[in-house]
């Protein structure tokens, strides 16, 4: 063997191990984001809810009734000032309009926003490094869909690699099963190629026609799969820097605890004296209306 050929050998032996390296360490973060999600999450969500669950509960409620008065003077007020005809159906037909309203907004995710007159979804602009990853994330799909790779036969190749009955109990069968079947029920095709990536090397193992092309494929490999570990570990950053996660140490903070409980019992206060304001207001206005009605 050739002293070059012989460095050649060896350069590829090294991006081998590399790669290993790098299939590694994306695992550990995929088992990272699965724990985040399944379990991190849902300990610090109960945590909130056993603290705030009731009051939130509440307020929500009281926000609802309180729109619900506050658009029925609207409505009414509107059609006096217009000058409109205003009989005993005026005020069934308010009530229709605004239950119909509030049916609309109950449909939709519960709104946090705590000025309920201002009660409208917002449009939140994404980073330039989440618009950087969609962007990645669509291009890999559109290459990997050339391939012919979709999810259910990505994921069936995984299982064939992975299941005990075929491999025994494998360490990363044990690590990472219960998350690769969370991944493919909720359709989540880059965490199932990701996976794949990681698991299912040999699936694109190929026999080069010589060392420096196969140095070259495995070269572009390791690109890739440190592009894919940058991305997710940008997203681990940005969920850890979300709710709820920049909660969970608050939660833990007796006077941060009661302060914001505090805080929730004065919005219901207020929500509570804005319900018997509009109370008043709407009686007042339907008064006028029937003694017009009855002069």
């Amino acid at each position: 063997m050739s002293f070059e050929r012989f460095q050649q050998n060896t350069v590829v032996e090294e991006l081998k191990k590399n790669i290993e390296s790098c299939r590694k360490e994306l695992l550990d973060i995929l088992h990272d984001l699965h724990d985040m999600e399944n379990i991190i999450k849902p300990r610090i969500l109960f945590i909130y809810d056993s603290h705030f669950g009731d009051l939130e509960q509440k307020l929500r409620r009281k926000r609802r009734k309180a729109y619900s008065m506050q658009r029925k003077v609207e409505l009414l007020n509107s059609k006096i000032a217009k000058g409109e005809k205003i009989d005993e159906n005026t005020i069934e037909i308010i009530d229709k309009i605004v239950q119909k309203e509030i049916d609309l907004k109950s449909s939709r995710p519960a709104d946090s926003n705590p000025n309920y007159q201002k009660d409208k979804d917002e449009v939140k602009e994404i980073s330039e490094e989440e618009i950087l990853d969609l962007e990645k994330e669509y291009y890999e799909l559109a290459a990997t869909n050339q391939e012919n790779l979709d999810l259910p036969s990505m994921y069936r190749r995984i299982v064939k690699k992975l299941h005990p009955d075929l491999n025994g109990e494998t360490e990363i069968y044990k690590r990472f099963w219960y998350s690769i079947q969370d991944a493919y029920k909720k359709g989540n095709f880059n965490r199932i190629k990701l996976f794949h990536k990681t698991i299912c090397p040999d699936d694109n193992r190929k026999k080069y026609s010589n060392t420096y092309s196969e140095e070259l494929k495995l070269r572009n490999d390791i690109r890739q799969l440190k592009m894919n570990i940058s991305a997710e570990k940008r997203k681990i950053e940005r969920m850890k820097n979300k709710e709820p996660f920049i909660l969970e140490d608050k939660l833990t903070d007796r006077f941060w605890v009661e302060t914001r409980q505090s805080s929730l019992r004065n919005q219901l206060f207020k929500v509570d004296m804005d319900i018997k304001a509009y109370n008043r207001q709407f009686n007042m206005l339907a008064a006028n209306v029937q003694n017009s009605l009855n002069a």
